[in-house]
């Protein structure tokens, strides 16, 4: 088991966003969402996440350059940042992982591999100079 987390959901599809929310809300964590890599950037510092699950789709600034953003900040380059995407081939997990992101999932994303992923930026946390 890992502790709760603080997450912040960004994904444009307002109905995919509130069903994850629900998901990992009855998982125990604290979910924020939002609809926009603009909206995710103004209000990450006073959400304070430990994790972010950003769609790579998202319109205008996509998820990569959300992503790169989120790396370049002091406050924020820390955060354990999940990839969440329909876009799954091995190029697209590369890019991914170059821009910054902690982990990569195919969307419908399974309960179970987000919550492995979870456990895993739990892990981070836990580790002294991890992270």
């Amino acid at each position: 088991m890992h502790l709760p987390l603080r997450v912040y959901v960004v994904d444009d599809n307002v109905d995919a966003a509130q069903m994850l929310e629900s998901l990992l809300t009855l998982g125990g964590h604290q979910v924020s969402v939002a609809h926009s890599a603009e909206e995710c950037l103004r209000n990450v510092a006073s959400i304070a996440p430990d994790a972010c699950i950003l769609d790579i789709g998202l319109p205008g600034m996509d998820g990569y350059e959300l992503a790169r953003r989120l790396r370049r900040d002091p406050a924020t380059q820390s955060l354990y940042l999940i990839a969440l995407t329909g876009y799954g081939q091995l190029a697209d997990r590369q890019q991914a992982m170059e821009v910054g992101f902690d982990d990569h999932m195919t969307k419908p994303a399974k309960l179970e591999l987000l919550e492995e992923a979870l456990a895993r930026a739990t892990r981070a946390f836990e580790a002294p100079g991890v992270g």
